[in-house]
């Protein structure tokens, strides 16, 4: 992975994924890793993103934002799409 400034990583449950958050600029976003493949997905592209933390069956992913405004807590599948 590129150098970057990564935070509060949380492994998936089976083991296969990384979900981290990344502090650049002005930005904080959620990223999940899938370690065999060694891709990046971006989870999170509105407000300011973090404390990912997987379901127990490790197909969503909760974590903090301030979209679209407050700190509140979401939920979005793993892959990052829109069921």
């Amino acid at each position: 992975m590129p150098p970057r400034n990564f935070g509060l990583p949380r492994l998936s449950p089976d083991g296969k994924r990384l979900a981290f958050s990344t502090s650049e600029k002005d930005r904080r976003s959620i990223w999940v890793y899938e370690i065999s493949r060694g891709t990046l997905s971006l989870l999170t592209t509105e407000g300011q993103s973090s404390w990912a933390i997987w379901t127990p069956d490790g197909k969503r992913l909760t974590f903090s934002s301030t979209a679209p405004g407050l700190d509140n807590l979401f939920w979005k599948p793993a892959t990052g799409t829109v069921p």
